[in-house]
């Protein structure tokens, strides 16, 4: 299989505009591809030294009640990127 890797610059823009645990998930749910390893590594080097994943950005549209606040430890992204990891370790 080949490996691509994806420029730091539309690495940097896509990490932005899009939730980087909602795409892994995508892959969990659909199977393994080219340029994975590097989305896996980018997940790990995200986590806290007290091991949890922040949430980087609040939703930009209307919110009904607010769960978790952004640049703080998310319950949600931390147990999405321990769920990826889980499948990515025994696939």
């Amino acid at each position: 299989m080949e490996k691509l890797q994806l420029h730091p610059k539309t690495l940097d823009e896509a990490i932005e505009r899009w939730d980087a645990g909602r795409s892994l998930f995508s892959v969990e749910m659909g199977g393994l591809g080219p340029g994975y390893e590097q989305a896996i590594q980018i997940l790990k080097k995200k986590r806290t030294k007290d091991g949890y994943w922040k949430l980087q950005n609040n939703h930009p549209g209307k919110l009904f009640f607010k769960i978790e606040g952004a640049g703080k430890p998310s319950r949600w992204n931390t147990l999405r990127a321990l769920r990826i990891l889980k499948w990515w370790e025994e696939s």
